[in-house]
């Protein structure tokens, strides 16, 4: 089921732009791809899906990155988001996490099709990367000028084992209109 929807989600993701992969990381054990929205991409995708203008104007003023992450090893990778890092200098960007966004709709009362629609979007905030197994979504952040790092933490193994396995990608941006 998770691989159907993923299958939905992705195909969907694309056309909020042409834009080719922005940054890519692969190695043995994982590739990890993302590209930025623009505030008008973002925009586009979620009016052109019937959200009401107080979620369009609230989705603007955020930073929309889409990661997919496609799991390499015969073993599982544990994604939790709370264990991934941005920083801006030694600054931290804030990540706007699921249950944020959930209580932001319940304050402006928004539809529950276009919130549902939301979450799908939305890359999952906790999920056990099964042996070859992909996933892929936004993770939106406080729109930052300037470069920031995306430290990505997974755990590794069905026992969820101490071995950590961490990737750096620097030089990630937001994109803006």
């Amino acid at each position: 089921m998770r691989r159907v929807l993923l299958l939905i989600a992705m195909q969907a993701l694309p056309s909020m732009s042409v834009m080719a992969e922005d940054w890519r990381y692969e190695d043995a054990d994982v590739v990890i791809s993302g590209n930025n929205r623009s505030p008008d991409q973002v925009a586009s995708f979620y009016e052109g899906r019937g959200f009401p203008k107080a979620m369009i104007d609230e989705a603007r003023q955020r930073c929309f990155i889409v990661w997919g992450i496609h799991n390499k090893t015969n073993h599982v990778l544990w994604m939790d988001l709370e264990k991934w890092t941005f920083t801006h200098g030694r600054a931290h960007v804030a990540r706007t996490t699921r249950a944020q966004w959930f209580k932001r709709w319940e304050q402006i009362q928004a539809p529950q099709n276009a919130r549902s629609t939301f979450r799908w979007t939305l890359l999952p905030e906790t999920l056990d990367l099964q042996p070859d197994e992909g996933v892929g979504g936004n993770v939106t952040l406080a729109a930052t000028r300037g470069p920031f790092d995306v430290e990505f933490s997974f755990v590794v193994g069905e026992t969820r084992a101490k071995k950590i396995k961490r990737v750096l990608i620097k030089g990630v941006q937001c994109a803006f209109d």
